[in-house]
């Protein structure tokens, strides 16, 4: 018998549920799965400022473990225990850490033989929600001295894009407010685009990428079905790859909208989809043409 080529690699899933006691010196593992579990779930990367978001469902997972994660972070539990999870995914040749972050919401499901959890999280939410901090600066101050001043509150570092280093902001004042808070502000008074992005605080101008030593390209090699083209640019589906981040310069090459191959584009959302028993195991990225915006 002929042997089958195959040119997708298998898929790969790491997902590890941390113990969130302070009481703990070092994290205990509550469960690690591997792609061999059923585990299913989406991720949503924006430039918005809007933290990651992650909601994820588990079957089969240990009953104890279940209740534990159901019970220990919710609006009348005294003592809230903030659960942690990280999830390394894509295909053997090619996986890293696409989301780490708090469980904020567990609902099991024990009602069928496949008992399931449900699992709503958010990346930096612990800072995000606990830290707050006041910052202001009067007279005018550029960009990049804000945007450092605010990060040194979460010791995150600083990209700010070449475009945006040079911007000058009048009188910010915002006091006792979270992380979030204040790149929102500092959004709405400049325009910019200001989020979060491994520990880094990002600030670019919308038709800007954020520096890389590369440009990310769409072609039949990674890309699944067609793109879809927008009023501002496209939205396509790809091949998982957790390496991608958003703010990143792409192309397209597409043989049935070659329109939309002149382009230059900046991936402003990264949707993420995974199912290890089902079909799922993709980015869905939109992205708008940098040329959209009058500079």
């Amino acid at each position: 018998m002929r042997p089958v080529s195959w040119s997708i690699p298998r898929r790969y899933l790491r997902l590890t549920l941390y113990d969130g006691r302070a009481s703990l010196r070092e994290r205990k593992v509550l469960s690690s799965l591997t792609e061999f579990y059923k585990v299913s779930g989406d991720i949503s990367a924006t430039v918005s400022g809007a933290a990651a978001e992650a909601n994820i469902t588990i079957s089969n997972l240990r009953r104890e473990t279940m209740a534990f994660l159901a019970t220990n972070f919710t609006t009348w539990t005294k003592n809230q225990i903030q659960n942690e999870i990280e999830l390394d995914i894509g295909y053997d040749d090619k996986h890293a850490l696409l989301f780490r972050g708090a469980i904020i919401e567990a609902v099991p499901s024990m009602t069928s033989e496949t008992y399931t959890i449900k699992l709503k999280c958010q990346a930096q939410f612990p800072n995000q929600l606990n830290q707050v901090f006041s910052v202001s600066s009067a007279g005018t101050t550029t960009v990049k001295a804000l945007a450092e001043k605010i990060a040194s509150n979460y010791g995150y570092g600083v990209n700010v894009s070449t475009g945006a280093a040079a911007l000058t902001v009048k009188n910010y004042s915002l006091s006792k407010q979270p992380l979030i808070n204040h790149l929102r502000y500092l959004s709405e008074m400049t325009g910019l685009d200001c989020f979060v992005q491994n520990d880094t605080v990002v600030v670019k101008k919308r038709n800007e990428a954020i520096q890389r030593p590369r440009v990310y390209y769409i072609d039949g090699s990674n890309m699944i079905g067609s793109p879809r083209p927008t009023n501002a640019g496209a939205i396509v589906k790809v091949r998982l790859d957790p390496t991608l981040r958003t703010g990143v310069e792409a192309r397209i090459k597409s043989l049935k909208f070659p329109t939309l191959n002149d382009g230059e584009y900046i991936i402003e959302t990264i949707s993420t989809s995974f199912d290890t028993r089902g079909n799922d195991w993709y980015n869905e990225l939109k992205m708008t043409r940098k040329d959209i915006f009058t500079q």
